[in-house]
């Protein structure tokens, strides 16, 4: 994302100046400027805006086998759009069929809301997957995720799996 912000006002002093009224000469205030405290709240406003990682999970050890519904800590402050991105990778394929599948689910307008992604063939090392959902959550509404797996032999394949929720905007 873009960080569009205007150019800080170099040519106006830092510091407010304020006539001496004994020697009429000018003097700082040790106050900042009223363009640099402008130039500043513009920043902040800007910044606020910006979408910030909120949570995120990331998988050390390659897991083989479904995940359990787990909630991204922490649940989500506000009521407003989050960004869900994923990335899953098999590191360890299955001589036979397998694949694994990421699944998100969340609350919108006090209904649970699923994403259920597209199933990753586990039969080679380069087999990867990465998706980003925009979603609408309810605020205190936890974000979840989960994985359907199947693998044959059982247990075979092994794959990794990293997510990230960001705020986007209340």
């Amino acid at each position: 994302m873009a960080f569009d912000s205007a150019p800080p006002p170099t040519e106006a002093p830092v510091t407010e100046q304020k006539k001496n009224k004994l020697t009429g000469e000018m003097v700082d205030t040790g106050r900042l400027s009223r363009e640099w405290v402008q130039w500043f709240f513009g920043v902040e406003q800007r910044l606020s805006k910006t979408a910030r990682v909120l949570s995120s999970v990331h998988t050390k050890d390659p897991v083989g086998g479904p995940m359990p519904l787990t909630v991204m800590k922490p649940p989500v402050p506000v009521t407003g759009f989050y960004r869900v991105s994923y990335y899953t990778h098999v590191v360890v394929p299955s001589s036979g069929n397998s694949s694994v599948t990421v699944q998100i689910r969340w609350v919108d307008h006090g209904v649970e809301q699923v994403h259920t992604g597209v199933p990753l063939s586990g039969n080679t090392v380069n087999a990867n997957q990465s998706q980003t959902l925009t979603i609408r959550c309810d605020g205190a509404s936890p974000i979840s995720y989960t994985t359907i797996y199947s693998s044959s032999p059982p247990g075979m394949m092994q794959y990794t799996l990293d997510l990230a929720v960001e705020g986007l905007s209340t």
